[in-house]
């Protein structure tokens, strides 16, 4: 599993750094602003064992955190994630700050501890940057992360539900 997971993220890693430096031979590029949106990293599971032993086969496996917040190795992936986004921007922010400016990162996670925990990963994986908070609601919901819970916007069923189903046909015949 540990193989497994090294080879990933060493995979993971070296298509960063080939696109990286690839891009820096483009010529009057500019990059203003990255937003990246992104789900959290390997969580343990929300439901209880026997629950999911129901569901298997074979028993389910134990997990060393509490239902629902990161793992061990959803951690390390957070980091590796924030180091390869670091890496495959570095051109750009090296260029960004000889310029006279100041480079500046914002983490922005929905307030639960898989997505906290996985903002903070990646802000430790992004190097040098340092001092680097997660920001994120301190209480409720956030509209961000929650806009049909909330009200904040609807959603058109009909038109949702073609979509959903030309992409599972556009899957299945590919």
């Amino acid at each position: 599993m540990r193989k497994l997971l090294l080879l990933l993220v060493t995979l993971f890693c070296s298509i960063f750094i080939g696109k990286a430096s690839a891009s820096e031979n483009e010529p009057g590029l500019t990059i203003q602003k990255v937003i990246i949106f992104m789900r959290h990293s390997v969580r343990s599971p929300t439901k209880s064992k026997s629950v999911l032993d129901q569901w298997s086969s074979r028993r389910w496996p134990s997990w060393n955190t509490k239902p629902g917040f990161l793992s061990e190795n959803g951690v390390f992936l957070a980091k590796m994630m924030g180091l390869g986004i670091s890496t495959y921007y570095r051109h750009y922010i090296n260029r960004y700050t000889l310029s006279g400016k100041h480079f500046q990162l914002k983490v922005f996670a929905d307030n639960m501890e898989r997505t906290v925990a996985t903002g903070a990963g990646v802000v430790e994986g992004f190097r040098p940057i340092q001092h680097v908070t997660v920001g994120h609601v301190l209480h409720g919901k956030d509209p961000l992360f929650h806009a049909v819970k909330m009200h904040a916007c609807s959603v058109n069923e009909s038109i949702t539900e073609k979509h959903y189903q030309q992409s599972i046909s556009h899957q299945l015949c590919n």
